[in-house]
């Protein structure tokens, strides 16, 4: 006998591992079909054993199981021999409707993606050990029952002595706990009570004929023993004297007679045994004409059982029409908690962009203040709040935009900043890029160079980074690293005094545009061959992205 039969469907198998070895690891004998079935057993055949040995049928309902005819079919034979259902959900998306009506009448188990396993095998062994001991005997009865059906009611898979005294007391008890015992079940332990009955009539006619024949062999012997020591005493005394023959012979004779007697008294005893012996064979038909009787009666008390049972499967189904009707009510309300969740989402997602235009409005508006006593300061200021901006604006039109400020900054900013020419030589100035705090400008040049500034436009070095034209130009956010693309397909690292830390190998052709992530760890480029390559602050390639947008000309860290 097992413990647990774990019904479920092949996709579900992972899972189905998962529980099995936690099983396992508490001792529990588990019956699961990838092993308990051999190549050259009814595959059926072997379920359905597996099934009525077991003590618990724990079902994982998914939208495969609930579809699955077999599934059906299994739950189908365990309800039928009243075992224990403990149905747990493992995967949701299945309509309730279609899962087996037996199943509704239990709580369910959760043991989804989302829940804890741990708390949920807990739930699953609290429900294993209930009232076990009633589960093990219900099996054990149930499968003695089935084998004694299989073989034609043989008596000789009849119950008897002490485990039919147990069984006996089990039955009464057991109408009153789950599982109920089955109709099979009772016709098991009656019948096993009639056949003990019987035998017991039959041993006792037998011990009696028995001890009647013994006595009547007793007897017998005894005058024989006395005939062969009569006829001794009288060819002895025929040696001592010829005179005392008659005498002896008549004593021989009188004693022989008796002996006469006493074997016909034995064989009437015998007779008599015998008589008791066919009056105890009678009683044994008799007994034979009462477990018919009996059986009768008890087909008849199953007949007005099974009307009884069909009244209660009518209200079973009219329970169970009650119960749909209440879930399509439970969903109706599920259907309008998740739409009140759902506005709740926007409602909180208003608040946050409404939130984030505060900011980036009171930012814009700094920015427009400090342009009055620090120009460069001003524009970087502007420049951060446009780039919140942008993150929030992406796909809205300008209406929508949660703020404008920074719009207004970098306007009336550019219309403030006086020009400033810087003597760079660098033939076409392809890419400008300021440090994060404004300090510094990198410009990259068609000649191939990189020029570093300070914010007054002082130049401080230049970098020969021998890459033909310089298209794209980043520094990192805490200002260590400058990153360098060029049109010959390479990128190089430099620190913030321009000196070269590596090149890196991007093989993008021309790299147009790059950015580094916001805590300074990675590094995107983009190139004329429509691709993305992350690397790592040291330089290390880490992954490859393939847009198909064509090349990439921006690339900008959120």
């Amino acid at each position: 006998m097992t413990d647990v039969f774990l019904s479920y469907s092949r996709k579900d198998k992972p899972f189905v591992q998962s529980l099995y070895d936690a099983l396992q690891r508490e001792q529990r004998e588990t019956w699961v079909d990838w092993d308990a079935i051999e190549y050259t057993e009814d595959w059926w055949q072997a379920i359905e054993r597996g099934i009525e040995g077991t003590s618990t049928f724990v079902f994982m309902i998914s939208p495969d199981s609930v579809a699955s005819d077999v599934c059906r079919r299994e739950i189908d034979h365990a309800v039928k021999h009243h075992k224990r259902l403990v149905p747990i959900v493992h995967r949701e998306g299945f309509e309730i409707s279609k899962v087996h009506p037996m199943l509704s009448k239990y709580n369910w188990l959760f043991f989804r993606q989302t829940d804890d396993f741990a708390h949920g095998f807990g739930q699953l062994m609290t429900a294993i050990d209930t009232d076990l001991e009633q589960v093990r005997t219900h099996t054990r009865i149930l499968e003695k029952a089935i084998e004694w059906d299989k073989e034609g009611r043989n008596p000789s898979f009849v119950l008897r002595g002490e485990d039919l005294v147990r069984s006996q007391a089990w039955l009464v008890q057991a109408d009153q706990k789950e599982p109920k015992p089955t109709e099979l079940q009772r016709e098991y332990i009656s019948a096993s009570q009639t056949n003990e009955e019987a035998a017991a009539i039959l041993l006792k006619a037998g011990q009696q004929a028995k001890r009647l024949v013994q006595i009547g062999s007793g007897v017998l012997v005894a005058t024989l023993i006395g005939a062969s020591v009569a006829g001794w005493l009288a060819l002895r005394a025929t040696q001592k004297a010829d005179q005392k023959v008659t005498t002896a012979q008549q004593q021989a004779d009188a004693i022989t007679q008796e002996a006469d007697r006493q074997v016909r008294a034995a064989d009437a005893k015998l007779e008599a045994a015998e008589k008791k012996t066919v009056d105890a064979q009678t009683a044994v038909k008799q007994a034979k004409a009462e477990q018919t009787r009996v059986l009768a009666q008890s087909e008849q008390q199953i007949r007005e059982a099974q009307g009884r049972s069909a009244q209660a499967e009518q209200r079973r189904k009219e329970a169970d029409a009650a119960v749909s009707v209440a879930e399509v009510k439970l969903n109706q309300a599920n259907e309008s908690v998740k739409l009140a969740e759902t506005q709740q989402k926007v409602a909180e997602a208003l608040q946050v962009e409404a939130k984030a235009g505060t900011q980036i409005e009171r930012l814009g508006a700094v920015a427009i203040r400090r342009f009055e006593t620090d120009q460069a300061d001003g524009l970087r200021l502007a420049m951060q709040a446009g780039f919140e901006l942008q993150k929030w604006g992406q796909g809205k039109s300008l209406d929508q935009y949660p703020a404008l400020s920074p719009i207004l900054a970098l306007q009336s900013g550019l219309e403030k900043i006086k020009e400033t020419r810087l003597p760079g030589n660098q033939r076409s100035v392809n890419s400008v890029a300021f440090s994060s705090d404004g300090s510094r400008l990198a410009t990259g040049g068609e000649d191939g160079s990189i020029k570093l500034w300070d914010k007054d436009g002082k130049a401080i070095t230049t970098l020969p980074t021998n890459q033909r034209s310089v298209n794209s130009v980043a520094f990192s956010s805490d200002g260590s690293r400058l990153a360098t693309g060029g049109s010959d397909g390479s990128t190089k690292l430099w620190d913030k005094d321009g000196k070269a830390i590596t090149t890196l190998p991007t093989n993008q052709g021309s790299v147009y545009s790059m950015a580094f992530s916001p805590d300074g760890s990675r590094l995107a480029t983009g190139g004329f061959d429509g691709s993305i390559k992350l690397w790592g602050k040291d330089g290390k390639a880490i992954t490859t992205f393939t847009t198909n947008q064509g090349s990439v000309y921006i690339a900008v860290a959120s």
